[in-house]
């Protein structure tokens, strides 16, 4: 055989093990470590387009996320659901005063949560789009969507939307959010969602006894909460 040849064959054979090497980093970032509690959800976040690895071949899962990364994340998963998201941008949302600052990118996810209700401005018409976002802010976001979730499915049986208020857990599930040590911290405004939250298994506390309403939410939470809406359906 050739000199030629068989240079050939082994650039090809390189070039294939390379391909082959990148997507499995996709598929197991190599900062995620076997075993460890996100290790599932992060799996199925890549596998069903829900999220991606930040860079080569890494997922950063301490990492906050930012309000317009839980957007994202939420319409890709709106998709999945068999939702279909308005994306469309209306007069509400060009009133924003940093809605001409939002990312391309973002913008479908951003756009569907404002339209749904799901992510809303503050009182100063901002939405803050690249700040990170709390666990009190999170349990708030899940909330609204869990409910066009439930009232789709409610629709699916009955024929008709009904306004699913609460769960037959309810009270259990707010004795739950009172016993977290730091329940006092926990805004008023929040509370009803975060018990929403725990009566529908979105979102628990810390093996501390902990709430942390005013902590960070970080990528492995986020793909924690978009395995555990997959797990409901």
């Amino acid at each position: 055989m050739e000199f030629k040849q068989v240079l050939s064959y082994f650039l090809t054979g390189a070039a294939l093990l390379s391909v082959t090497t990148t997507a499995l980093a996709a598929e197991h970032p190599v900062d995620v470590q076997t075993g460890a509690w996100y290790q599932p959800a992060v799996e199925y976040v890549l596998e069903n387009n829900l999220m991606d690895i930040t860079q080569e071949d890494t997922f950063t899962p301490d990492n906050a996320v930012t309000r317009q990364a839980v957007a994202d994340a939420i319409y890709r998963d709106a998709q999945r659901q068999g939702l279909e998201p308005d994306i469309s941008v209306g007069k509400g949302m060009m009133q924003l005063h940093d809605c001409a600052q939002l990312e391309e990118s973002y913008l479908p996810g951003l756009a569907y949560c404002f339209n749904a209700g799901i992510l809303t401005g503050d009182n100063k018409r901002y939405l803050h789009a690249t700040e990170t976002i709390t666990r009190e802010e999170f349990a708030a976001v899940l909330a609204r969507y869990d409910q066009i979730l439930l009232n789709r499915a409610a629709a699916d049986t009955t024929g008709r939307p009904i306004n699913v208020t609460g769960f037959a857990n309810w009270y259990e599930a707010e004795a739950e959010m009172q016993a977290f040590t730091d329940y006092n911290t926990i805004s008023a405004w929040a509370r009803a969602s975060v018990t929403a939250c725990l009566a529908d298994n979105l979102l628990h506390g810390n093996a501390d006894g902990t709430f942390a309403p005013q902590a960070q939410v970080t990528r492995a939470e986020l793909a924690q909460i978009l395995y555990n809406f997959s797990q409901k359906a």
